[in-house]
């Protein structure tokens, strides 16, 4: 696909032959520095395929976390990035969409360098998970952690309307005034995740049913055989499934990503491990694709 782009004050030009195929979220902590951002939007394309139009590029060298000297090429003037390359002249450019002009028309396709991706920012960027922003931020959050058992996040702002009317489910007994508006979301290794809320719980069991695919069955448990149960909470049961049930599909593209950037051509080998943020132990446990859920309702 042909492609074109400038910098952000115009002095560089430069055009392109790209694969949609390689258009990837990056997450390496250059990328994270270079662009004061949780990722890059980049694309690999070949040596040959790039031409500079008009401009000339400035140049700054370092040792990347992949361990080739890398040059990163931006505009002297503005200091837009345009992209980074191997200072050996080999391999492949990485090529910053976010001054092409055709970049409505390359979605991402992959994401690399997950080792180093800061879990809570990706998991709650907007465009990812759009359900989950319209009732909680990225900033109403903290981290949970036990590095060998369990890791996760708590929320401080949770209350979602299931009605327009306000009405809640009974709560779980002798629990304090932190949970009027509290939740945790906590990931026991290997395979289970467990959320926490004043008036119901769920429950997710990941099973592996082979390469390339798992399945999710997702429990909801409620606080009270009334709220479980009586016809007088049928629609708010079936409300709060909903809810959750979109969330999680909204999941699904995450981790299929991750799974694609780790199969992709230009994927080095590395492996996922904590770095930055604690909790990407998270990401780590939970790769698949292909999920499946499979939402009910019950009681504890």
């Amino acid at each position: 696909m042909n492609i074109d782009g400038a910098c952000h004050c115009g002095n560089i030009t430069w055009k392109a032959v790209a694969n949609p195929d390689m258009v990837a979220i990056c997450y390496c902590t250059d990328c994270q520095t270079f662009g004061s951002s949780a990722f890059q939007y980049t694309a690999r394309i070949k040596r040959d395929d790039f031409e500079i139009t008009s401009g000339k590029l400035k140049e700054y060298g370092k040792l990347a976390d992949s361990g080739n000297e890398r040059y990163y090429s931006f505009c002297g003037d503005c200091g837009s990035g345009v992209h980074t390359s191997n200072i050996d002249g080999q391999g492949l450019l990485s090529l910053r969409l976010g001054g092409c002009h055709q970049k409505d028309l390359l979605p991402p396709k992959l994401q690399i360098w997950c080792c180093s991706a800061n879990y809570c920012e990706a998991y709650h960027l907007p465009f990812i998970h759009p359900g989950l922003n319209s009732y909680s931020r990225l900033e109403d959050h903290y981290n949970i952690l036990d590095e060998d058992i369990y890791a996760g996040q708590g929320s401080y702002v949770y209350k979602p309307q299931l009605d327009e009317e306000g009405r809640c489910f009974p709560a779980f007994d002798g629990i304090t005034d932190k949970w009027d508006m509290a939740a945790e979301y906590c990931a026991f290794f290997p395979n289970v995740l467990f959320g926490v809320h004043k008036d119901h719980c769920y429950a997710i069991l990941l099973t592996p049913n082979g390469q390339g695919k798992t399945t999710e069955r997702v429990s909801i448990y409620y606080a009270s055989e009334e709220a479980a149960y009586s016809p007088s909470f049928a629609d708010m049961r079936s409300a709060n499934t909903r809810l959750w049930k979109g969330i999680f599909i909204e999941d699904i593209g995450v981790v299929e990503g991750m799974q694609r950037g780790r199969y992709a051509p230009s994927y080095d080998g590395g492996k996922f491990s904590p770095k930055m943020d604690t909790p990407t132990h998270f990401n780590a446990a939970f790769s698949g694709c292909d999920i499946q859920f499979i939402v009910k309702d019950c009681h504890v």
